[in-house]
């Protein structure tokens, strides 16, 4: 069991034994202090820093936690959990479609056959989707977000491409990025 993982369950038995003490008349020692009036922004507030913290220095290491690997397939459902798909070298990749609420997906199209102008069709809400792509195709987006994004920023006016991708993006506090 990792660390930080027993850091909110210690906090809330210890605050729950302050409070329950306090309530039994055993902190009567302590007349200033009204447990009431400051347990509850105590605890916002470190909980809050916790997720903070774990969000902000676990970055690397969750990015492929947790996913199912799956079969290749011409569409992706993901409720409050995460799902990895990984072409193999030569499969024709037509497109696919991507619907990813409260969760993850990943795919990896770097070995796959790319037809030009497969559609990915990626609909995410509250989530996120990772696609990574050959250094040589190019992506053609279009989105509708609203608090969220997509980043393209690598694969967009190859002077060459080997195809092109059109990605229709809706996101709605979630995103979509290309690596």
């Amino acid at each position: 069991m990792k660390k930080h993982s027993l850091i909110l369950p210690l906090l809330l038995i210890f605050g729950g034994c302050l409070w329950l003490f306090d309530a039994m008349g055993a902190l009567e020692w302590i007349k200033d202090y009204d447990l009431n009036k400051y347990f509850w922004p105590t605890v916002l507030i470190i909980v809050g820093l916790i997720i903070l913290f774990n969000r902000l220095g676990n970055k690397n290491e969750r990015k492929s936690e947790n996913l199912e690997v799956v079969e290749p397939g011409e569409e992706c459902n993901v409720l409050m959990s995460g799902r990895s798909m990984t072409f193999a070298r030569g499969q024709l990749f037509k497109g696919i479609r991507i619907n990813c609420t409260m969760g993850g997906v990943k795919i990896d199209l770097r070995e796959a056959d790319i037809q030009d102008g497969a559609i990915i069709s990626a609909n995410c809400m509250m989530g996120g989707v990772e696609i990574y792509l050959p250094d040589n195709i190019n992506i053609e987006i279009r989105s509708n977000c609203m608090v969220g994004g997509i980043d393209s920023e690598r694969h967009k006016n190859i002077p060459t491409p080997r195809a092109t991708i059109i990605l229709e993006g809706k996101c709605l506090m979630g995103g979509i990025e290309l690596k």
